[in-house]
């Protein structure tokens, strides 16, 4: 499982940053909805989504 955070959104995506650093880029269509920054992003390893608040 990988857990990201939710750094902003911006037009169609949201930018998100993992624990290394690395940034993700997320179309707000493939999001979970009511998405905002601050919250936790998991991904299973399924690839599917699901919204943690922080």
């Amino acid at each position: 499982m990988r857990t990201l955070k939710v750094e902003r959104i911006d037009g169609k995506y949201v930018f998100c940053k993992d624990e290394e650093k690395k940034y993700y880029a997320i179309e707000i269509a493939e999001a979970p909805a009511g998405i905002k920054p601050g919250n936790i992003l998991l991904i299973d390893d399924e690839g599917n989504l699901s919204v943690q608040n922080a």
